[in-house]
């Protein structure tokens, strides 16, 4: 796993340095004294996470962060608690206070590592070629309020993600199961259904509006993660967009 590491505080990096080296699974792809001074190293190296600072000279590391497209995984390195609600509106991994010791940061590099093994296990749905296409199943069962009900593709809208349960919602009604999001993702099959956030799965086809980055169902307005939005982008629109 790639990481690259950007602080202004040449100490900082230095001891972000040696943690990373001392974690088998972590690849050091360089580290940065400032944000842009890290462009062209993200763009060369392509890192799987990125350790970064929030106050620095000129640009701060959350308005960075507001301006790359597609960034990797990121975990805020910082000394300032006051930031952390906006860090994780921009779905930031972790968020560690300086001074950081080695058994925090082991565990938040733990948590990155399990964030990508389920991001490269997610189902490619969208790939499948036409014979595949034609064996996928127009519907599923769930458990649900002690019975067992029948959801066709056609009716379903999206599935959020609550506790330790999910709420499917559906042009019969609500319907809630012991599922997990990745547990219906996995074993529903589909080119039109797609987990396009931590919690929600939706139905591509029933999307009436794209506003910013939110998808909008049945007046509902669902967030999409900023790794999944060229995906949603590439699969919703299809290069169909006009003007």
């Amino acid at each position: 796993m790639k990481c690259l590491i950007i602080d202004d505080e040449p100490l900082a990096r230095e001891g972000l340095a040696q943690y990373a080296s001392e974690i088998d699974f972590l690849q050091l792809a360089g580290t940065a004294a400032h944000p842009l001074d890290a462009l062209p190293l993200l763009e060369q190296e392509k890192p799987d996470l990125l350790f970064l600072d929030i106050e620095m000279p000129k640009l701060s590391g959350l308005n960075f962060l507001r301006s790359l497209r597609t960034p990797p995984l990121v975990i805020i390195t910082t000394a300032y608690p006051q930031y952390a609600i906006e860090s994780f509106e921009l779905e930031v991994l972790d968020y560690l206070l300086k001074p950081i010791t080695f058994e925090r940061f082991l565990k938040s590099c733990l948590r990155a590592r399990r964030r990508l093994q389920e991001q490269e296990e997610e189902p490619a749905s969208a790939s499948l070629s036409p014979p595949e296409l034609a064996e996928i199943p127009d519907h599923f069962f769930i458990k649900a309020d002690g019975k067992i009900e029948r959801i066709d593709v056609a009716e379903f809208y999206y599935a959020e993600a609550m506790q330790n349960y999910i709420q499917l919602h559906t042009a019969r009604g609500r319907f809630t199961t012991l599922l997990s999001l990745r547990e219906l993702s996995e074993s529903v099959l589909h080119p039109h259904l797609m987990r396009v956030h931590k919690s929600f799965l939706v139905h591509l086809g029933q999307v009436s509006t794209v506003d910013g980055r939110q998808l909008v169902l049945q007046d509902r307005r669902i967030p999409v993660s900023r790794t999944k939005w060229n995906e949603v982008e590439r699969r919703l629109l299809g290069g169909q967009l006009l003007g």
